[in-house]
C-alpha cells in the first residue's frame, strides 16, 4: 500500500451508531492509500493496510470510467465503528480490504470486509481474523453501500475482476431508490446472526434474484436495548416454512420496555424472541404461505429457500411473489447511464 503526500480535510457530524460505534465531528487528514484489487486471491503486499483506528482511508483504486480516459476518484473508507474498544485513539488497524460474498447465498450478500493478518504478505490471509465490529459482528460494508457510497471507484473495482455483475450494481441502485440504509441489515440466510435493535422498528433486506427485499420484523418495544439474533425454523408440522428469532446475546445489560409492552419478558441468551401483541408467552413468528404484503412474503421466501433456482412458491402467492421478485430487472436506460449516456438511471 503505497502512501500519497497530499491529504485532504474532511469534517464529519458527530452521532452515536445504533450498534455503539462513533461516527463524525472529527476533523482529521485522511490518510490516502492504493489498493489494486479486493479479490483476496489477487492481493499483493503494496495491498496491506497500517493505519491507526481514528484515521479516515480515501482508497484510490486502480482503473478507469467506461469510456473515459479519466481516472476514478477517492472512495473513502472509515473504521472508527469498527473497534469495540473506540475510545481507543491508539489502536492500528493492519490487515487487508477483501470482498466477502457468504457460501450458498445470492451476489447481492457480499460485503466489504477487513482482514486482520499477523504479517504484511498475502500468504499471511488465511491465517488472520475478520475485524469485528462492537456487536461482535464482522465488521462489512454491504455491497449496497458500496455502490451508493463507495462510486464508481469501488464498483469498477468489483466488476473488472469479476466480484460482482453490472447487473448486481443496477439492481442495488433500484432497491434502495437512490438512497441507501446502512443501519439495516442484509440477512441472506436461517441462522445468520444479525443485530437487532429494540427502540426502532426492525427491518432487514433479504437479497432475492433481482433485488433487495425489505422486510419488516420486529416493532419498536423498548427505550433502550439491543440484541444479536438469528431465524431459525419452529418446526412447526403444520406450517413447515414457519421462522422464529433466537436470541444468540444481549448487547444491553438491560432493556427498558415501553408501557404498551411492558408485559414481554426480558430477552434472555437463547430464548426465542416474544409475541409482542400477546399478553401471554408465545413466540414471535413469520411464514411466508400466510396473508401478508407481497415484498415481505417474497423476504421470506429467498430467506427460507436459499437461491435454489429449482424452488418455486406455492400456486396462490406464486404471481405476486414473481413480480416482486423480478420486476426490477435493470432496464436499457440503466445500462445507458451506467455507460455515461444519460444522467439518471429509470426510477
Amino acid at each position: 500500500m503505497s502512501f500519497h503526500g497530499r491529504r485532504v480535510p474532511v469534517k464529519l457530524d458527530l452521532c452515536r451508531r445504533r450498534d455503539g460505534g462513533l461516527a463524525g465531528h472529527w476533523e482529521r487528514s485522511p490518510l490516502i492509500l492504493r489498493v489494486s484489487t479486493f479479490d483476496p486471491t489477487r492481493l499483493r503486499p503494496s495491498d496491506f493496510i497500517d493505519i491507526p483506528r481514528s484515521a479516515n482511508l480515501f482508497l484510490e483504486v486502480f482503473g478507469h470510467q467506461p469510456n473515459t480516459s479519466r481516472a476514478l476518484p477517492w472512495a473513502k473508507v472509515s473504521f472508527r465503528h469498527a473497534d469495540s474498544s473506540y475510545t481507543r485513539r491508539d489502536t492500528r488497524f493492519r490487515g487487508f480490504l477483501y470482498y466477502h460474498v457468504p457460501l450458498l447465498s445470492r451476489p447481492l450478500s457480499g460485503g466489504l470486509r477487513f482482514r486482520c493478518t499477523p504479517a504484511p504478505a498475502p500468504a499471511s490471509f488465511a491465517h488472520g481474523q475478520d475485524l469485528l465490529c462492537p456487536t461482535g459482528l464482522p465488521w462489512t460494508i454491504p455491497f449496497p453501500n458500496l455502490v451508493r457510497f463507495g462510486g464508481r471507484p469501488i464498483m469498477q473495482s468489483l466488476l473488472r475482476d469479476n466480484l460482482a455483475s453490472l447487473v448486481d450494481v443496477l439492481a442495488s441502485r433500484k432497491s434502495f431508490h437512490e438512497r441507501a440504509h446502512p443501519d439495516r441489515p442484509v440477512v441472506h440466510a436461517v441462522g445468520q446472526p444479525w443485530f437487532l435493535d429494540l427502540h426502532v422498528p426492525a427491518m432487514i433486506f433479504v437479497p432475492g434474484p433481482n433485488k433487495l427485499l425489505r422486510c419488516h420484523i420486529y416493532p419498536a418495544v423498548a427505550r433502550y436495548g439491543a440484541l444479536v439474533v438469528c431465524f431459525e425454523h419452529t418446526a412447526n408440522p403444520d406450517h413447515p416454512h414457519e421462522l422464529a428469532l433466537r436470541v444468540l446475546d444481549r448487547r444491553s445489560s438491560n432493556v427498558s420496555f415501553h408501557p404498551t409492552y411492558a408485559h414481554l419478558p426480558p430477552p434472555v441468551r437463547g430464548s426465542l424472541l416474544a409475541h409482542p401483541l400477546r399478553t401471554f408467552p408465545r413466540p414471535w413468528t413469520w411464514n411466508y404461505d400466510t396473508p401478508q404484503k407481497a415484498e415481505m412474503a417474497a423476504g421470506l421466501f429467498c430467506l427460507v429457500n436459499g437461491p435454489g433456482v429449482d424452488v418455486r412458491p406455492s400456486d396462490r402467492i406464486r404471481v405476486s411473489l414473481e413480480h416482486t421478485m423480478h420486476y426490477s430487472v435493470p432496464s436499457p436506460r440503466d445500462f445507458a447511464w451506467y455507460e455515461g449516456e444519460e444522467g439518471e438511471p429509470s426510477p
